[in-house]
């Protein structure tokens, strides 16, 4: 999906603790959602230009790692056929391979676009009208800010966002839920481990994405 620029989704309400998060250069992002039988786990260490996520959804396990310009996929032959959209006839070939995508490639703005801190922030601001409420937790006071889906998201109308966000001099957003009845969905997700160094190495023995699929059809 296209997101917007990160001036045009900050809000007067929520610049501070979104600015506050990107001062803080790096963040543990933990996500569950359900959708009808449908369970998904992403697990994610993010920072300005590099990140790693883990993702579980149903017999699915994939993982996806940023650095740079550069972003390397693998997965079980499920989620490489299913989740990241490889040819199925590959699915025996390419399951746990890691696999270079670059910004030439067709799939590489999908793939990279959660895996930053700038693009997490994004994925969280709810779009107006808002509704703000103070609240508590665990134990800790919070400020709720409501709303439509994030406008980086580009989402149909209907889901529900809302997030929690810290109070005091350096607030910041802790947790984030979503709801779409209509749809079944419901999503919650934990923000913690603020400016914690996101260390990364490159997979070893990684084939560009283009030299996987342009082999496999010349066999």
């Amino acid at each position: 999906m296209r997101r917007l620029p990160l001036r045009h989704v900050l809000t007067s309400w929520s610049r501070r603790p979104l600015q506050n998060a990107l001062a803080e250069k790096s963040v543990h992002v933990v996500t569950h959602d359900r959708q009808g039988s449908r369970v998904g786990t992403y697990v994610e260490d993010v920072a300005a230009n590099r990140g790693r996520q883990v993702i579980r959804i149903g017999g699915m396990h994939a993982e996806v790692i940023v650095i740079g310009h550069r972003a390397y996929i693998t997965g079980n032959g499920d989620a490489m056929v299913n989740y990241f959209g490889l040819p199925r006839r590959l699915e025996a070939q390419l399951a746990g391979r890691w696999l270079l995508l670059t910004p030439v490639d067709d799939g590489y703005p999908t793939v990279s676009a959660d895996v930053t801190i700038e693009s997490n922030m994004k994925d969280l601001a709810p779009a107006s009208p808002l509704q703000q409420a103070d609240s508590t937790l665990g134990g800790a006071p919070v400020l709720v800010v409501s709303g439509g889906a994030p406008k980086a998201l580009h989402a149909p109308p209907g889901p529900k966002e809302a997030l929690y966000i810290s109070t005091g001099s350096h607030s910041l957003p802790v947790r984030a839920t979503a709801s779409a009845p209509n749809g079944g969905l419901t999503s919650t997700t934990e923000l913690s481990r603020w400016g914690e160094p996101v260390l990364l190495s490159a997979p070893a023995h990684a084939i560009p994405i283009s030299k996987a699929l342009g082999k496999s059809q010349s066999a």
